[in-house]
């Protein structure tokens, strides 16, 4: 059976978090919006972003688009060019 794990913004116990990911797995993961900070933090890069991602590291979304991670939103691939070369 496929298990799809879905990371949104908000808060969030970090050690929490890497407990309940070392004993699930999962067959996809999507980050939701601010979600995406939140798996870079535990160096995870999703399999698929979902958002605006108006307030999400631009470094962060780079990396992600860098790994072809599926992209939800035509507005990110905008913003990634948009985003300064120099960071």
């Amino acid at each position: 059976m496929d298990s799809i794990l879905i990371v949104s913004g908000g808060n969030i116990n970090i050690e929490f978090a890497k407990q309940f990911l070392k004993e699930n797995k999962f067959n996809q993961i999507i980050a939701v919006d601010k979600g995406l900070e939140i798996l870079d933090g535990l160096d995870i890069i999703p399999n698929h972003i979902i958002g605006d991602f108006d307030s999400v590291d631009r470094n962060v979304l780079k990396k992600c688009i860098a790994n072809d991670v599926g992209v939800a939103w035509n507005a990110t691939r905008a913003a990634y060019h948009a985003a300064p070369t120099n960071s």
